[in-house]
Order: C-alpha cells, then sequence, then structure tokens
C-alpha cells in the first residue's frame, strides 16, 4: 500500500526539479503544480535485446518505417545511446497491423524486446510522436521524412535520401557523448 501511494502520488517538488536538472525533463513540473496523480502501466517483464522503430502512417497504411536495434544505451533499460539499422519482419508487421487497426495517421514510434528464447520481436510499447532519428534518411522505405511528404501532400515524384551511414550504426547526440566521451561507438558510427 505504502508503494502504491508513493507511485501513485503526484511528484513532490525536489523530485520534480531533479528530473529537469538531470535529465532535462521538465513535464513532471506540470504535473507537480496540477497536483496530478500519475497513472501506473504494469506488464510482466521480459528479458533479452531492445529494439525500437519509427513508421510514418495515414489512414492505417505504413508509408515508410525503419527497424532498429539498441546497440548500447545510457544506463540498463535507459535511454538509446547507439542504434543499429536491422531487418526484421515481425516488428514491420506489428507496426503494420497495429497502424491498420487504429487507423494512425502521422509519425510512431515502437518499442520492443527480443527474448533470446524465441529470437521474435514482442511489442511492448507505442509511442505517437516522431522519435529521435525520424528526420534521417536510412535509404529506400526508410525515409520518414519522404514518406511524409509523399502521403501527407502528395508529391509522388519524391525519392526517398540514401542512407546517411553505410554501417548501419547511428550515435545519437548528445546521448553517447553524455555517456562517454571517448566512446568507441563514436567514430565508427553515424554521428548524429
Amino acid at each position: 500500500h505504502r508503494s502504491w501511494r508513493k507511485l501513485h502520488h503526484p511528484p513532490n517538488l525536489p523530485r520534480a526539479v531533479r528530473r529537469g536538472v538531470v535529465y532535462k525533463n521538465w513535464a513532471h513540473m506540470r504535473s507537480w503544480a496540477r497536483r496530478d496523480r500519475l497513472a501506473i502501466t504494469a506488464q510482466r517483464f521480459v528479458s533479452g535485446s531492445e529494439r525500437t522503430s519509427m513508421a510514418v502512417c495515414h489512414q492505417g497504411e505504413v508509408l515508410a518505417s525503419v527497424c532498429l536495434e539498441v546497440a548500447k544505451t545510457w544506463q540498463v533499460r535507459g535511454p538509446s545511446s547507439v542504434l543499429r539499422v536491422v531487418e526484421d519482419d515481425d516488428m514491420t508487421s506489428a507496426m503494420q497491423r497495429v497502424a491498420g487497426r487504429l487507423r494512425l495517421s502521422g509519425f510512431c514510434g515502437f518499442d520492443f524486446m527480443v527474448p533470446a528464447e524465441s529470437g521474435r520481436a514482442l511489442l511492448i510499447e507505442m509511442n505517437p510522436r516522431p522519435t529521435q532519428t525520424s528526420h534521417l534518411g536510412l535509404g529506400p522505405g526508410k525515409d520518414l521524412v519522404a514518406g511524409y511528404v509523399r502521403g501527407f501532400l502528395g508529391r509522388s515524384e519524391l525519392s526517398d535520401r540514401p542512407a546517411v551511414t553505410d554501417g548501419g550504426l547511428i550515435a545519437l547526440f548528445p546521448q553517447e557523448l553524455t555517456r562517454d566521451a571517448k566512446s568507441e561507438w563514436i567514430h565508427g558510427a553515424y554521428h548524429d
């Protein structure tokens, strides 16, 4: 009961300020000021490797998408700092089914876990907004901006941009530099 009250209670001022200063996430200040009760979602823990994907959709159709494997994070199960472009039919299929079922329009990010036992991507979360690498051209079918322009603005003559990286690795800025200023990942990856 004590844990439930602590989790469900509006954030206190010191915690809200700390999250703003340390993580540059000031959303808790708004929750503190409005005395919002926090929503709690629980799910079964799934052990495995993390993957993420992005899509741009129009009326339930996926116009462009990209699947990424999380190569490095700031901390265990924390925000990504290095990503690798991958092909994953399970992720692509899940994005298409969710987009079609919900008749999605716009940019969406999807998070997955891939258990070692099955090797099949399990969808754990969807965020209806552009994610950090949505602006990058990552080759044919993986250019979300070009997909958006074609699908929403009717500019069918627009081609996908070439991939910004041949190796498929993307080091996120400032995450990877913040994690390790001498990171070996920065030298072998496209540094966004």
